[in-house]
This record gives C-alpha cells, sequence and structure tokens, in this order.
C-alpha cells in the first residue's frame, strides 16, 4: 500500500490513526503542524493525506492548495457540520471524516482510492508478467489488466469485493488470488448458494451445536466461523434465496452469529467475496434480490471478461493449463503447435476456462506426450468445422449439445436440465450413454 502522511498536532489522535493504517499494511508518517507538513512533503510526496481541521499553527484547509495535485486529502475534524464539510469539500477535499475513525472507514476510504488508482499499486508492479503465482490468473488484454489491477489493489484491504463474470471465467481462481495477496491468515472458504438447500442455510452458515435437530450428533463449524481470519467465497450469489439473502445480510450487518441451537453470539472477522454471473441490477429491480446486501457486497466491483474477447492471453493461459496437469497428475507435453494455438483463438469458449481447460487436458493424453496439434483437439465451439464434408448422425449432435451443455453451466445437472427441456433422469441417462460410447470408441472424456 502507499506512503500515507497524517497531519495532526495532537499526538494521541495521530497514533491511534498510525496504528490502524498499519494493520492494514499501511506506511504512514506524521508531522505536528503545517510547517512540518511542509518539511514532510520536502521529504517526499505522500499517496494520501489524514489533515486535522484544526492545527497547532492555523487550519487544516490552508493545506489544500499545498497538496493540490499531489495527492487526496481527507479533512478530519472534531464534529460533523454541513458548512464545513461543504467549505472542506469546496476547496478540493476528498472526503471530511470525525474522530475518531475506526477501521471499516478507513479501510473502504484506502479500497476506494486504490481502485481509482489513486494510491500507488503494488500487487501488479511485483508481477511484471501480469500474472498470479498460480499462473491460472493471466492477462493482457484492457479488460483483464484492469480486473488484475483492482484485485490487487483491494487485497490488502477487508473491503468486500463482488466478482461479475460468465461461467468458467475464473471467478473462484481470482477470489484465491486476493485472498493469497491478502495476507489474511484466516482459512479461504467456498460456498455455492445454489447448492444450499433452504432448511440447511442456516446451519452451513452458521453452524449448529450437538442436538439442536435430528441429525446434529456433533457440535459444527458453519463458513462463517471456518473462515474467521480469512476469506469467505460466496459463488453464485444471484441464485441465494430471499431467507438465505436475510441470513447472509444480517451477520454481515452485525459482524456475529450464534450457531443453530446455539445461544451466545460468536464474533467472525471474516473478508467476503462474492461472485455472479447474473445481472444483480435487473435483480433487484425486479425485487428478487435486496439492495442493502448488494451495497454489503459491493464495495469494490470487478468484472472478469469471457474468453472470447481474450483471444490474445491463450497462449500463456494453455502453457500454464499445461504446467498444472504435470504437476498434478504427471501428463508431460513436448508443447503446442502454432497451427493449434491459432484453432483455439478461433473458438468461441462458451464454456470459458472451463471449457478450455477440458480441451488441453483431453488434447495432452491424446497426443501421448508428443506436441498438441490441431488433430488431438476436440473443441465444440469452433468457429469453423474440422471435418465440414462429414455428415454427423442425430446421436452425435445430441452428444455434442448436451457436453456443450454441461461445459456453459459447469456441471450443474439442475441448470442443464432447463436449457436442454428434459428430466434430470433423462439427462443422467443420456450422460451415462454417451459416456459408454466414447468409452467404446476409444476417445477421452
Amino acid at each position: 500500500m502507499g506512503d500515507i502522511l497524517i497531519v495532526d498536532g495532537n499526538p494521541q489522535r495521530a497514533m491511534q490513526l498510525v496504528q490502524l493504517l498499519e494493520k492494514l499494511g499501511a506506511n504512514t508518517r506524521i508531522a505536528g503542524s503545517f510547517y512540518h507538513c511542509l518539511k514532510r512533503i520536502e521529504e517526499r510526496n505522500p499517496d494520501l493525506a489524514l489533515v486535522a481541521e484544526t492545527l497547532p499553527d492555523g487550519r487544516g484547509l490552508k493545506l489544500l492548495p499545498v497538496f493540490d495535485s499531489l495527492c487526496p486529502v481527507v479533512i478530519v475534524g472534531e464534529y460533523m457540520a454541513s458548512d464545513r464539510i461543504l467549505e472542506a469539500l469546496s476547496l478540493g477535499a476528498r472526503d471530511f471524516l470525525v474522530h475518531p475513525i475506526d477501521r471499516q472507514t478507513l479501510d473502504i476510504l484506502i479500497s476506494q482510492l486504490q481502485v481509482e488508482g489513486k494510491i500507488a499499486l503494488h500487487y501488479l508492479s511485483q508481477n511484471p508478467r501480469n500474472e498470479s503465482p498460480t499462473g491460472m490468473v493471466i492477462g493482457s488484454c484492457p479488460d483483464m489488466l484492469l480486473a488484475l489491477k483492482r484485485a490487487g489493489l483491494s487485497a490488502r484491504t477487508s473491503a468486500s469485493v463482488l466478482l461479475y463474470g460468465e461461467s468458467g471465467t475464473g471467478k473462484e481462481l481470482m477470489a484465491r488470488e486476493i485472498h493469497r495477496a491478502s495476507g489474511r491468515a484466516g482459512a479461504f472458504v467456498a460456498l455455492n448458494c445454489a447448492a444450499i438447500a433452504e432448511g440447511i442455510a442456516e446451519s452451513e452458515l452458521f453452524g449448529h451445536e450437538r442436538g439442536a435437530f435430528t441429525g446434529a450428533i456433533t457440535r459444527r463449524a458453519g463458513c462463517f466461523e471456518q473462515a474467521d481470519g480469512g476469506t469467505l467465497f460466496l459463488d453464485e450469489i444471484g441464485e441465494a434465496s430471499p431467507a438465505f439473502q436475510a441470513k447472509l445480510l444480517r451477520v454481515l450487518d452485525r459482524g456475529e452469529f450464534v450457531r443453530v441451537g446455539g445461544q451466545s453470539p460468536i464474533q467472525t472477522q471474516v473478508r467476503v467475496i462474492a461472485a455472479t454471473n447474473r445481472d444483480l441490477d435487473s435483480m433487484i429491480e425486479q425485487g428478487e434480490f435486496r439492495l442493502d446486501l448488494f451495497y454489503r457486497l459491493s464495495a469494490v466491483t470487478i468484472s472478469l471478461p469471457p474468453l472470447r474477447e481474450r483471444s490474445e492471453d491463450i497462449p500463456h493461459i494453455v502453457q500454464a493449463m499445461l504446467t498444472r496437469l504435470k504437476a498434478d497428475t504427471g501428463v508431460e507435453v513436448q508443447g503446442v503447435s502454432e497451427a493449434a494455438v491459432a484453432y483455439l483463438a478461433g473458438c468461441e469458449w462458451p464454456g470459458n476456462l472451463r471449457e478450455l481447460q477440458h480441451a488441453i487436458y483431453r488434447a495432452a493424453l491424446a497426443c501421448q506426450k508428443g506436441v498438441i496439434r490441431p488433430e488431438h483437439l476436440d473443441v465444440l465451439s469452433h468457429t469453423q468445422s474440422s471435418a465440414p464434408d462429414k455428415i454427423e448422425t442425430l446421436n452425435e449432435i445430441e452428444q455434442a449439445h448436451i457436453e456443450r451443455v454441461m461445459l456453459v453451466t459447469g456441471g450443474n445437472q439442475g441448470r442443464a436440465c432447463e436449457l436442454l427441456g428434459i428430466s434430470r433422469p433423462t439427462l443422467r441417462r443420456k450422460i451415462r450413454r454417451y459416456a459408454l460410447e466414447r468409452a467404446t470408441n476409444g476417445q477421452v472424456c
């Protein structure tokens, strides 16, 4: 995080701010007066200044022209007064806060300034290739660079993050990278909101005591308790039921919860990252998603572009996937031909990174430790048919369509049934049937 200058003639207040800011990972300096502030600026320009409204040798507002374009300035007063606030903001102050300032207020302020690029970016500067240490979150296109920048800038804060993106764009990967870069000591816990049945939502979130209900033979920690001091990732938040939304809002507002069957509230310090492929604005207008919960979850918003808009990233992503495949399974290839890369760049990728990963893994097995070539690739969404003269059977067409729908839905059979217009037992029969046919034909599923 950047360099923050605290200008305050009250040493006790100044040290309180120093302690809070250092917990957020900031570098701080103190100036006790107008004169000492000028000396500090001569040493080096700060990235943010917190200036007391009243200083021993003058009004803090008089420093606004001094900082001018150097950095944002926040005036800190003794109490809220509309005339003071209007004066400070009209003279160029970024904000007006009142003592004592709590950590959450500073956290949100710094997060906003980071996202706007007003505080120095360190995460990406330490990653000149703009990729994560795991090699799976990579970007060189403008939209992906912006997403990586926002992720890196918000990582060291505890502000909530809302990730937008189509299915398979890597929202959970990005969430894990934000957690890794945050330095938080607690665990990363993921919860799929679409998979939580109404009757067990409270138990999943908050845990339960022994004997709380039939089958509760032991005490169980819920997601908020498991993620204490770490990050809770709420995937598919747009699918959360109204009751689930209400329970979630309550714990986010209060910072505490009670286990099912328990009586004592439990404090929690959890950073929440949510993700969705739904249009939450439209859902709010239709009354399907709570506006107050949206505000709680979206202090920082990050949009992940679909893979079809990132063709320049595909060679690097493929290489990262092959490296990961070797580490996870021991399967190794000599490389990927230019023709194969061009072929992959010509695909639509409705399943995004998930679909590309499946295609690469199948190709790696098919090429038998050689070089991956176009003939090893079995991609359903290529813009040009690899065999234009072949007439496919109805079974082949149905099989390809079901595979594509399963990729797009991320393997969610319920959603796949809705798109296909068939029942779940019918879908399961077809999955078993075509899996058997692929195995019989010697193809890799």
